[in-house]
């Protein structure tokens, strides 16, 4: 065995979908039309009904891990988290803005994928 330090950080999960969580896209659409349609026009401000936006995700999980990389300097760390705020490390580290969030690859179900973060390239 490793013996691996296990932290549990809340801010590194998924985007809370609030009203809409586990609903299927027929069933939101029947019962939340005008919030659905705004959310896929803006997918990255429009909240989901009573849940948050992609923006406040982004913003939770950079906190989150700005804190990770301080508590951690000079050692090596492994995030496990959900594809949205692995496309968000992603973004931030790669200089890119939440309107690129399409451009990341969402990485497949129970996937392995590395990214190097360092605190010079987390703007």
């Amino acid at each position: 065995m490793l013996n691996l330090e296990i932290n549990d950080d809340s801010r590194l999960r998924e985007v809370y979908g609030g009203k809409w969580q586990d609903k299927t896209f027929s069933e939101i659409r029947e019962k939340y039309n005008d919030e659905f349609v705004q959310w896929q026009k803006d997918i990255v401000n429009a909240r989901c009904t009573d849940g948050e936006s992609f923006k406040e995700v982004s913003e939770r999980v950079y906190k989150a891990v700005l804190d990770i990389v301080k508590e951690n300097e000079d050692k090596s760390v492994i995030i496990v988290a959900h594809s949205n705020p692995i496309k968000t490390i992603t973004l931030r580290s790669e200089h890119s803005t939440m309107t690129d969030k399409e451009k990341v690859i969402a990485p497949p179900n129970a996937s392995v994928g590395t990214s190097i973060v360092f605190p010079s390239n987390l703007n």
